[in-house]
């Protein structure tokens, strides 16, 4: 049972991994399967392919999260690699550039959360030098600064209707991933980085999963209408057993790295306060020996 959480979040992995060995979306049996291919498993799929590489990745980052490993630049370094495969990932699968056409609201709310992440990261990365008074303001100040630059700067010109602006999949994940790796490298206690990005990127592939089937269901049409050349309806497709197992598999990851999380925290937890205990016995131990001392020496002790 020691292990238990971490067993968790690797079965989960395996299992999404295992998922592409079965179907992901088929044509629904009342079709009577007019059309072929009538089903693809998910190893046909490119969505396929990235769910398996999201498996292993949940994998690799649940054996980080559950290393002894706790030291800040273990922590960095671990961040910048699952980043930098993340990035890797999003390019193989060659997707088509995103069209990114958002409404003004929508890039308002885009910008201001993303401020906000970065403009608490930069403060909890210099706590140190900024007085825990100050720290609320400084986070303002920067906040109100890094929305109005991301706005003007960046959303206005290329995200807002009626402009818009073609990005590629692994930009996007460089982003986010990379502002997720970052504001959980700088909050305290940094020692929970990798547990942090753990939960994050469960979270994220969850998302992914639960979302593969619509582009399953449209892959599914289109290689019936490039092979045939008719297709069945969209309403007529379903997702199956492969699409499921690899959405249970994700929850299992995301709950072994919450597990994962809160471990590794309550560990700090009992750390830290030994250490207190520790101080408070040497504080102790120091008042005695200068108790000693004044008595040995025929005076009264301080407060006697």
């Amino acid at each position: 049972m020691k292990n238990f959480v971490r067993n968790v979040a690797l079965l989960g992995g395996v299992l999404v991994v295992a998922s592409v060995a079965f179907e992901y979306v088929r044509m629904a049996p009342s079709y009577r399967f007019i059309v072929e291919p009538w089903s693809i498993r998910g190893y046909d799929l490119t969505q396929g392919k990235v769910v398996a590489a999201i498996g292993v990745g949940t994998i690799v980052i649940s054996l980080l999260a559950a290393s002894s490993g706790g030291s800040t630049r273990f922590n960095m370094m671990a961040g910048f690699g699952i980043w930098l495969a993340a990035v890797f990932i999003a390019q193989f699968p060659d997707p088509p550039p995103i069209d990114l056409k958002l409404a003004t609201f929508a890039a308002l709310v885009i910008v201001a959360i993303l401020s906000y992440i970065l403009a608490r990261s930069i403060v909890n990365s210099l706590a140190e030098r900024i007085p825990k008074a100050m720290r609320r303001y400084a986070t303002l100040g920067l906040l109100v600064v890094l929305f109005v630059i991301g706005f003007f700067a960046i959303a206005k010109p290329n995200f807002v209707v009626p402009n818009s602006a073609e990005v590629d999949l692994s930009v996007v994940v460089a982003i986010f991933l990379g502002l997720v790796v970052i504001s959980a490298a700088t909050a305290q206690p940094r020692e929970l980085a990798i547990a942090r990005i753990s939960m994050a990127t469960a979270l994220m592939g969850w998302i992914v999963v639960a979302t593969v089937g619509t582009s399953a269901r449209t892959h599914l049409i289109e290689s019936q209408l490039e092979a045939i050349g008719v297709s069945g309806t969209y309403r007529d497709t379903q997702i199956t057993s492969g699409v499921m197992l690899a959405f249970f598999g994700m929850l299992l990851v995301f709950l072994g790295s919450t597990g994962l999380w809160a471990r590794k925290r309550d560990r700090l937890q009992v750390i830290a306060r030994a250490h207190r205990q520790q101080e408070a016995a040497r504080e102790s131990a120091a008042e005695i020996a200068a108790a000693n001392r004044l008595l040995e020496a025929g005076l009264p002790p301080a407060g006697g």
